[in-house]
């Protein structure tokens, strides 16, 4: 081997590991995941307005969430795979109505947008609309409808099943 191939396959080594620290400095820049203290499972934003609950994965972007500083103390949750969705209420619910949690624009909506802030705790908390006071659950298998994957937000008369409806930030 000259000294010369020796010198480029060590520049593209040295290259290589350089990538590998920016990639992983990029990862660990990313916001967090939001999941459920019950199952461990994370809330991934869907392409078609849907928020899924889905087994956890720290490199899925649809699964990142931006906590933006909102009003009244309450923030807003921007999904880094699709970043001009955030968490919201949908426009037909109400305090009283069980309906799936959303994605949807990140302004211009009201309140719909804004929700209480989360932390790294492990004991998690309720996350609740700041339009509704409903609070975000895990998926729910009510009267006949089918079981699937998909969050909810339903009533705070809710609360007593605290197991299903606890986030925490990770």
């Amino acid at each position: 081997m000259t000294l010369s191939r020796i010198r480029r396959l060590a520049l593209a080594a040295a290259a290589s590991a350089a990538a590998a620290v920016s990639f992983s400095a990029a990862a660990q820049a990313a916001g967090p995941q939001i999941l459920s203290t019950n199952s461990g499972r994370a809330l991934e934003a869907q392409f078609d307005g849907r928020v899924k609950v889905a087994t956890s994965n720290v490199s899925a972007l649809r699964q990142r969430w931006l906590v933006e500083t909102g009003a009244n103390g309450k923030v807003r949750y921007r999904n880094e795979g699709l970043p001009s969705s955030c968490l919201v209420t949908p426009p037909d619910a109400t305090a009283s109505s069980v309906n799936n949690l959303a994605l949807g624009p990140c302004f211009g909506i009201g309140a719909r947008n804004l929700w209480s802030p989360l932390t790294f705790n492990t004991a998690g908390s309720f996350l609740q609309s700041a339009q509704t006071s409903q609070l975000a659950s895990e998926p729910l298998c009510i009267d006949s409808s089918p079981c699937d994957d998909f969050a909810h937000v339903v009533p705070a008369s809710f609360a007593p099943l605290e197991f299903i409806l606890r986030w925490r930030l990770r």
